[in-house]
């Protein structure tokens, strides 16, 4: 039996698959209203370093083939997760917040007319809301996909 007809008798031809992404850089960070307890301004401005690890991505790649091709591959996530980093050299202040995403996530291509197969990178916005309580703070997150077949 040729591979034209196994493909069009199996369950291959569309299909949907959990994947975790590790290690994804998150390149862009912007924090808004960082509570007073994590920042230190004696030296008249703030000295501490806030980091994001690397994030893992909780998502999903959907394959659709035919007997004459790859008719389409995508892929999406459905939540992200980090730690924030707070440390200050000047004092004793280091601390770690767990972020996850779980809504408002973005996506955006690297190339132009690029597919959404591996995620490359992430922008992350985080409004704290003066609390270090993350279930209570504001998240937006915009992934940023590259990937041929």
């Amino acid at each position: 039996m040729s591979w034209e007809n196994i493909l069009s008798k199996s369950i291959i031809r569309k299909s949907d698959f959990d994947f975790t992404w590790n290690e994804i850089e998150v390149e862009d960070l912007d924090l808004k209203n960082v509570p007073k307890e994590l920042e230190n301004m004696d030296e008249g401005f703030n000295t501490v370093d806030v980091t994001a690890g690397d994030a893992t991505i909780e998502g999903g790649m959907n394959l659709e083939l035919r007997t004459w091709g790859v008719k389409g591959i995508w892929s999406s996530a459905r939540d992200i997760e980090f730690v924030l980093t707070f440390e200050d050299t000047e004092s004793d202040l280091y601390e770690n917040i767990d972020v996850k995403i779980t809504d408002n996530i973005e996506d955006d291509n690297i190339e132009y007319r690029g597919l959404n197969i591996n995620p490359s990178y992430i922008h992350v916005e985080v409004d704290m809301k003066n609390q270090k309580d993350p279930s209570q703070f504001e998240t937006k997150a915009t992934i940023y996909w590259q990937g041929v077949y």
